[in-house]
């Protein structure tokens, strides 16, 4: 439902922020050993909405890579959003792909809520997944902090637009080659829609 969140730090929680936003106070559940945030700050969040009975969830991550490895966390029978947030938040990205690649259920248990057959499920169910989220960050160093206000609206506009965490990225990346790092975000999403049509 919602692609993004850009707002101010109003209170940092336990485990989620309260995001101002045209005087709204959104509380947005996020990995915050992953996030350096102060109250006060402005933040960009690629964002999860989960709809239940009995409540709605926002869950937001600093990179759209988090979000992807999340989404296949939550896809896995059995990981709740809450779970999947856990892992994310005490493993990484990339600490999880390698646990995943050497097949070292040991780092995957030492999450909170993560028993040994749990791990070896994940370890399984995510086998050869993991690679395509994080190729592309290696491939585009440019891109791979996401430290940059424009190369974030870039990504959030190129996703709004239907495509998917992995194509934004390589879109971005693509389109910056061409047009230049310090290019207008209008000009670069023209660029990446341009050789989006040539693929």
């Amino acid at each position: 439902m919602f692609a993004f969140i850009k707002g101010l730090v109003a209170t940092v929680e336990e485990n989620s922020l309260v995001i101002e936003l045209a005087g709204l106070g959104i509380r947005v559940l996020a990995p915050l050993s992953r996030l350096q945030v102060q109250t006060g700050q402005e933040v960009f969040l690629h964002t999860h909405m989960q709809i239940r009975e009995d409540s709605w969830l926002l869950f937001g991550f600093g990179e759209p890579e988090q979000l992807e490895v999340f989404k296949q966390l939550l896809a896995i029978s059995g990981i709740g959003a809450k779970t999947a947030l856990s892992i994310v938040n005490q493993l990484g990205v990339e600490q999880l792909a390698a646990a995943v690649q050497q097949e070292d259920a040991v780092a995957i248990s030492a999450v909170p809520g993560i028993g040994k057959k749990t791990a070896q499920r994940l370890l399984l169910e995510l086998k050869g997944k993991l690679a395509p989220i994080i190729l592309p960050t290696k491939a585009s160093p440019t891109l791979g902090g996401l430290s940059s206000l424009p190369h974030n609206d870039l990504l959030a506009a190129l996703q709004q637009l239907g495509f998917s965490a992995i194509e934004s990225r390589s879109l971005a990346a693509a389109a910056m080659e061409k047009a230049g790092d310090e290019a207008d975000t209008s000009i670069l999403i023209k660029e990446a829609l341009k050789i989006a049509g040539n693929m």
